[in-house]
């Protein structure tokens, strides 16, 4: 992904109600500016980067990331606060939100540098601790499986679909294949376009994740895309070699 942003601007994430996001520009504001040095000192300890010169910064943990965004108001000058993990066997050219509780805290509105700088402060302080709870509570790709499955089975298609590759990595082939017939049993003749082409790719996944290093090999692939997508660094090895 291209980042464009004119001078004295900087990109903003947009969250939309699918828990998926669009990076726009919009013009510079003290709040950001506040927010951009309260993030370096704060988040940048913890190794995450800034996209770009927009609000979002990005902990990268190869297959997979936390996303932080001083998410802005478009009636005001301030900031809400959005953490979250992001699966990136899920090919994607955009950020997406895939586990639960992203909202850390409600708008804080900015009045002047003195009164926002220790609020944008808190809020940075407030994501480092749910990045280290988030880096705990994923320590490796078999934790990843036990805590996706119980969730699956209320939260939607995607979510089978994250805990169905899971499964499939960590050699639970029938975990996984029981999620990918939950995504394909949902087919409708009324599905959007992309719940059609999930349902395909999930057949296709039923079919192959008994092969498990076909389906690593897989999953590499579609990381390795993402990742080309979101504009990351190239991994120097196989995500799930």
């Amino acid at each position: 992904m291209r980042f464009l942003a004119p001078r004295k601007a900087y990109t903003r994430l947009e969250v939309t109600a699918e828990r998926t996001a669009k990076l726009v520009v919009v013009s510079s504001s003290p709040a950001s500016s506040i927010l951009t040095r309260v993030g370096r000192e704060v988040l940048g300890q913890l190794g995450l980067r800034q996209k770009a010169r927009s609000r979002l910064w990005i902990d990268d943990r190869r297959w997979w990331l936390i996303v932080v965004e001083f998410q802005p108001s478009s009636w005001s000058q301030g900031s809400y606060l959005n953490v979250s993990g992001m699966w990136l066997w899920k090919r994607s050219d955009h950020y997406h939100y895939d586990t639960p509780d992203t909202r850390l805290h409600e708008h804080v509105e900015y009045h002047d540098h003195a009164q926002f700088e220790p609020a944008a402060r808190q809020l940075a302080e407030l994501a480092a601790a749910r990045i280290e709870e988030l880096r705990e509570q994923f320590p490796s790709l078999e934790a990843v499986a036990e805590q996706l499955l119980p969730m699956s089975l209320s939260r939607g298609v995607w979510h089978e679909y994250h805990a169905g590759v899971a499964a499939g990595l960590t050699g639970g082939v029938s975990r996984a294949r029981t999620c990918f017939e939950v995504i394909e049993a949902s087919a409708q003749p009324d599905n959007p376009d992309w719940h059609r082409n999930l349902c395909r790719l999930a057949g296709e996944l039923r079919d192959r994740c008994s092969d498990g290093v076909a389906f690593r090999g897989w999953a590499s692939g579609v990381v390795a895309e993402s990742r080309r997508l979101l504009g990351l660094d190239a991994l120097p090895t196989p995500a799930f070699g």
